[in-house]
């Protein structure tokens, strides 16, 4: 069977988060570019000048950033912010809050390979 590759960006500090094996959650729209991801599948996250090979190990769908947040904790979505508050304002800076309503979010639980 063919392995299933996908490709996103990802920004610091979440990148190195990410690679240090901090967060280990990281969370998306559940838009079609997404959706179509399964258990298994490789991840490459990228940033300007490196990448990261992932294996997604799980998925999981929420209606909202803050109900993925309150369930997957914010240590392993968002190791580095403080209050679910926070959380919620790092995911707005990316989606506007009618395209979260429309899709929900999904939480991507991911390793290093």
């Amino acid at each position: 069977m063919e392995e299933r590759i996908h490709k996103f960006d990802c920004c610091e500090p979440w990148f190195s988060l990410i690679k240090s094996g901090k967060k280990v959650v990281e969370g998306r729209i559940n838009s079609k570019k997404y959706s179509s991801m399964q258990v298994g599948d490789k991840l490459i996250l990228s940033t300007e000048n490196e990448f990261l090979r992932l294996t997604i190990k799980k998925i999981t769908k929420y209606k909202s950033f803050e109900d993925m947040i309150i369930c997957e904790t914010l240590e392993r979505v968002l190791p580095n912010i403080e209050t679910i508050e926070e959380g919620i304002k790092v995911y707005k800076q990316f989606y506007k809050p009618e395209i979260e309503k429309h899709y929900g979010v999904i939480a991507i639980k991911i390793s290093v390979d």
